[in-house]
C-alpha cells in the first residue's frame, strides 16, 4: 500500500500535471473555468447593479445584484429579482448565455477527468 502511495504522481495545489507527473505551475483547466464562472458572474451581477440602482426596487444593494447573479448562475430562478431597464435586461441576457456554455465546458471538463477503457467483446473465432 505505501509503494502504491508513493507511485501516484499529484500536482500541487493550483498546478496542472505535466507530461512527467510534476506540476507545471500552472492552473489547471477546471480551475481556469470556475473563475472564469465566477468572474462572468461577478462582471454581470454589477454590471446589473450599476445599470438598474435607482430603478429598481428590488436591487437596494449590491448583495441584491449578486443574490441575483448566483440564482441566475445555478439556474434557480426565484423570481424575486428581474431587470426592468434595457441595460439590466443586456445583462441577464449575458450572464444566461455565457452560464450555458461556461457550464457545459465545466461539465465536459468533470466527465473527462473520469476514464473509460473500452469494453472488449470477445471474438468468436468462425467455423
Amino acid at each position: 500500500m505505501c509503494a502504491v502511495a508513493k507511485s501516484r504522481k499529484s500536482a500541487p495545489e493550483g498546478g496542472s500535471p505535466g507530461p512527467s507527473g510534476r506540476s507545471s505551475g500552472r492552473p489547471s483547466g477546471f480551475a481556469l473555468l470556475l473563475f472564469a464562472w465566477l468572474g462572468v458572474m461577478a462582471v454581470c451581477s454589477t454590471w446589473l447593479y450599476v445599470a438598474e440602482h435607482g430603478y429598481n426596487k428590488a436591487l437596494d444593494q449590491p448583495f441584491d445584484a449578486l443574490w441575483w447573479g448566483v440564482v441566475t448562475l445555478t439556474t434557480v430562478g426565484y423570481g424575486d429579482v428581474t431587470p426592468i431597464t434595457t441595460e439590466g435586461r443586456i445583462a441577464a441576457m449575458a450572464l444566461m448565455l455565457l452560464d450555458i456554455g461556461l457550464f457545459g465546458a465545466i461539465t465536459t471538463t468533470i466527465t473527462s477527468y473520469s476514464r473509460w477503457e473500452p469494453v472488449r467483446t470477445r471474438q468468436r473465432s468462425s467455423r
